[in-house]
This record gives C-alpha cells, structure tokens and sequence, in this order.
C-alpha cells in the first residue's frame, strides 16, 4: 500500500507531534468515558459490526490522520475463546469513530480510533510532498470533527488543551 509506505516515512514530522497529543486527548478524556449503551444516543445507529478487526476491511472509505497511530496492536497472547468485535459509528458527514472491544466479549473498549471521510477535496499520500496539502485537509477535517463532538458528546469537564494551537498552525 502506497500511503502506508508514504504515511511510515512522514510520521515523525515535528508538525504532527501536537496534533497527535490532541487525537489521544480526544480519544481518553472524550470517547473511553462513553459506556457501549450511550453511542447510539451520541452517533446514532451503528454502521456496521464486525469480528475482523482491520480497518481494510471497513465497507466505508476512511482516512486515518496522519497524526493518528499508524498500527493498531491488540493484546492475543493465548486468546482461545476470542469474542472480540468492532464497532463503527459515523459522525456526520466528517468522520467516523470505530470501537475496538475487548476479546472476553465485554463491552469494555480495547481501542478506539478515529478516522476522517474523504471529501472532493481529500489528497491521497502518493510521495511525501503530497504532505503539506493533506495535513491542512486533515486540520480542517480535525477541528470540523472536534466541532461536531462539541455538540453531541455529553459536556465535558476537561477539553483537550492543544486544540485551538494544533489545529490551527500552519
């Protein structure tokens, strides 16, 4: 895969390292507090649900930000009664957000991940000077998404601190 190779290369750009403070930010102090039984009241009808846990395998096309890390690992050492699933959830018309459970079939999040929706103007990572104008698709996507978790996410007591400098620097 191309934009893997490309995303690989790019990942230890000075320009992400606040960004991806943000994006784990985000994800602890705003998504892991939901229980399982409040998402379809925050996004509404899950998208689909799934026992594979790869996002290639995800029927939606998504973008993961380059500020987001770039492998998932999960815990399977000596897992023989595996009941782990995925769920994926989008948030308007900007993203999504894919639940990771835990292998014992709980509802406890094992991971959780955040992805952008390419749009007309998206910019695929061909060669790593693709990177500029994908990181300022990604910012505009980024504080569009954190806009949207603003408005239907219960109300938080501790917003990420990075938010307004990360997402608007240049």
């Amino acid at each position: 895969m191309q934009e893997y190779a490309v995303r690989m290369a790019l990942r230890d750009r000075p320009e992400l390292e606040a960004l991806a403070s943000e994006y784990q930010q985000v994800i602890n102090q705003r998504l892991k507090p939901l229980k399982a039984g409040q998402l379809t009241n925050v996004f509404g009808p899950k998208l689909e649900s799934q026992r594979e846990l790869t996002p290639q395998r995800l029927t939606n096309h998504v973008a993961l930000p380059l500020f987001a890390p770039p492998i998932v690992s999960l815990s399977g050492l000596l897992v023989t009664n595996d009941q782990s699933h995925a769920d994926l959830y989008a948030m308007g018309d900007i993203g999504y957000a894919w639940f990771v459970y835990q292998w014992d079939g709980s509802l406890e999040y094992a991971r959780l991940v955040l992805y952008l929706r390419p749009d007309a103007s998206f910019v695929p990572l061909k060669t790593e000077a693709d990177f500029t104008t994908r990181l300022e698709w990604e910012k505009a996507k980024w504080l569009a998404l954190q806009q949207w978790l603003d408005v239907h996410l219960p109300k938080a007591t501790t917003k990420p601190r990075n938010r307004s400098s990360a997402s608007n620097t240049n």
